[in-house]
């Protein structure tokens, strides 16, 4: 029994280590998509904030000002009141179909 055991204990770590290898290459290429796609995110922040940079700048100068003008902007517009249709107190003639039976 010793011997058995001592047998499988090495091919057991052989499988262990194959299998880790494997599994440090995914995760190895999963943190470089992260990677990737982080750095085009943060691309696109860039950008965003390049485009954005005189609206903030704005904001800092003249806040009163900007709240205002998007107090306006973006307000919901009034809701219009109609008034209800009146109902008609008599009915609709029938028309003449110009057929008489």
């Amino acid at each position: 029994m010793n011997e058995n055991t001592s047998n499988t204990a090495p091919k057991a770590f052989a499988r262990e280590g194959a299998n880790s290898r494997v599994t440090i290459k995914d995760l190895a290429e999963k943190v470089e998509r992260v990677q990737k796609e982080r750095d085009s995110w943060k691309s696109k922040y860039e950008t965003l904030m390049e485009r954005v940079k005189p609206f903030l700048e704005a904001v800092k100068h003249a806040p009163k000002r900007v709240m205002d003008f998007l107090k306006t902007v973006l307000r919901e517009p009034p809701e219009v009141n109609e008034p209800p249709q009146q109902q008609r107190a008599t009915p609709e003639r029938k028309r003449s179909t110009g057929i008489d039976l």
